[in-house]
């Protein structure tokens, strides 16, 4: 997904229900040098930061991250 300034509620509760339903463990590189050793605990961390900000500008850069993280371990999980 592309950077926005801001997401609409929709698309940030429905990542955060994504980020809730994640059982990978293992170890995930989202490239530029960006490593999750365990990207269940990581990205559950992720979506809590972000859940109480939905709708503050500030957090855009967060919400992206959970996207481009979202994206990342679906090509793994799918091989797409």
């Amino acid at each position: 997904m592309e950077f926005k300034a801001q997401y609409t509620r929709e698309e940030v509760e429905a990542l955060i229900a994504w980020a809730r339903s994640v059982t990978y463990e293992g170890r995930l590189d989202i490239g530029h040098g960006q490593v999750l050793t365990n990207a269940k605990v990581s990205i559950q961390n992720m979506a809590n930061q972000i859940e109480p900000q939905i709708g503050n500008v500030n957090y855009s850069g967060m919400i992206h991250k959970l996207f481009v993280v979202k994206e990342t371990l679906e090509k793994i999980i799918y091989n797409i």
